[in-house]
């Protein structure tokens, strides 16, 4: 455990090309910079970024991490899940082009830093991404009957969605 692991916040990329991307971040893991990309399409607020990659670094300083690494453990986080090999497989069942770079650092390196050593294996002009409802009730097993429940007069679809996500970020390393 590196217990000098910093969140130092996320970007948006559009993948050049998926291999030299995984091979990229990987080879930043031995320079301290460790990397987890997430479909941005199954991301329903920006802020949940934050909160699960708090939480990770939470679960370190208290010893409850199940990942050896800090961007591992975000993924169990933001997924809701509490096994590695399952948040990878649900998460990354199908291709995507548009990821957000959740990054961690080990050392003093600035998100700017980051964004430019990614910069042959990342399009990052005018990246944009559409929210699919369907794609998160999916990845993270909502049930209608969990949507009914939470959903207020008034409330939209992406509001219950959001109580229920966050629900399964704060609550899924102890499932």
């Amino acid at each position: 455990m590196e217990a000098a692991w910093r969140y130092i916040g996320y970007f948006k990329c559009y993948k050049k090309a998926a291999v030299d991307l995984i091979e990229k971040i990987r080879g930043l893991e031995g320079k301290g910079i460790y990397i987890q990309p997430y479909p941005c399409s199954i991301v329903i607020s920006e802020s949940i970024l934050d909160i699960a990659a708090n939480l990770a670094l939470e679960d370190f300083q208290k010893g409850y991490n199940k990942a050896k690494k800090v961007s591992t453990e975000f993924l169990l986080r933001i997924s809701g899940m509490s096994q590695i090999r399952e948040a990878i497989d649900r998460v990354f069942s199908c291709e995507y082009d548009v990821y957000y770079m959740v990054v961690f650092v080990a050392n003093d390196t600035t998100l700017k830093e980051v964004k430019n050593l990614l910069g042959d294996v990342c399009d990052f002009s005018e990246v944009d991404c559409e929210i699919d409802l369907n794609e998160i009730k999916a990845i993270y097993d909502i049930s209608e009957n969990e949507i009914r429940s939470v959903l207020r007069t008034g409330e939209s679809l992406e509001e219950a969605l959001m109580k229920i996500v966050l629900e399964k970020i704060a609550l899924g390393i102890f499932m």
